[in-house]
């Protein structure tokens, strides 16, 4: 008698805890097979993707004889090339536009690597992706790290161009060490969502060094934004040239642009919404796209 009063009595509950139970095991299964679960099984093999993104430089340079040195020979031709022939008319006669243009043009690298080497993340890994049962998110990371290591031995010419303009130490540069996560953070991203779309429209890959040629000449990278006109707005609504500007002005001492910060972070943001919402949706038919 007793036993049946108490199995009434707890048989609620027991669905209830049971209901929850169910409701639990769905959430574990929904994030295994989410891309979330994909990217934190990606971030625990530091040591994976970063070996392989050194390794992908170096083997993109293995048959030249100054091997990694020669991204930095091309950045160097490009601030020669501009400082000395056209610097000028450019640099209005502003001391510190050695540094100006210095800082723009290895934040335009950065952003070119990662968006032209980003649209084949997977393309250029597809027999490797198809035989060996790692994480994809590796491959985002792998190309960012490959990028960052090329664009990162260009910060020597940054503090070189600093000392040429005299520009000592200020307190502002701490504000890069804010810029620095933001761009390998909208980076990844980057590399993860173009990847994908490298997949599915192979035209892609084609038409990003037209697109990072036409971003070359409307960034101020090398020219001053205008109080008005088309330079003020290429500077307003072209994102790189935020990007560049949480940089490159508090190195070069002036007020730190926080409208350009905002306008990075909500890039940020909606760049890892798009970029993490294809990944969960479309990386297993990515695979089957091969």
């Amino acid at each position: 008698m007793t036993y049946l009063v108490l199995r009434m009595l707890l048989l609620p509950f027991s669905r209830v805890w049971l209901f929850i139970l169910m409701k639990l095991v769905a959430m574990i299964q929904t994030y295994h097979r989410s891309g979330i679960a994909d990217v934190v099984a990606s971030l625990k093999l530091p040591r994976l993707w970063l070996r392989l993104g050194v390794r992908d430089l170096v083997n993109d340079h293995a048959r030249a004889s100054l091997g990694i040195l020669w991204p930095l020979i091309g950045a160097l031709a490009w601030i020669v090339i501009i400082y000395f022939f056209i610097g000028n008319s450019l640099g209005e006669g502003n001391p510190s536009y050695l540094a100006y243009l210095t800082i723009g043009i290895v934040v335009y690298n950065f952003a070119s690597g990662v968006l032209v080497n980003g649209v084949n993340s997977f393309m250029r890994y597809r027999n490797l992706i198809l035989n060996v049962p790692n994480p994809l998110f590796i491959y985002p990371l792998r190309t960012l790290t490959k990028v960052t290591v090329s664009t990162g031995l260009q910060i020597l010419f940054v503090i070189a161009a600093l000392y040429i303009c005299k520009s000592p130490p200020q307190l502002s540069w701490i504000w890069v060490l804010l810029a620095l996560p933001l761009y390998f953070l909208t980076g990844t991203l980057l590399a993860l969502g173009m990847g994908l779309a490298g997949v599915f429209f192979g035209d892609l890959r084609f038409m990003m060094q037209p697109i990072m040629r036409m971003l070359m000449f409307t960034t101020p990278i090398f020219w001053y934004s205008k109080g008005e006109g088309i330079r003020m707005l290429a500077t307003v609504y072209n994102p790189l040239s935020h990007y560049i500007a949480i940089v490159r002005e508090p190195l070069l001492g002036n007020s730190f642009p926080y409208l350009s910060l905002w306008v990075v972070i909500g890039c940020t943001i909606v760049i890892g919404v798009i970029s993490l919402t294809l990944f969960h949706v479309a990386r297993y038919s990515m695979i089957r796209h091969f």
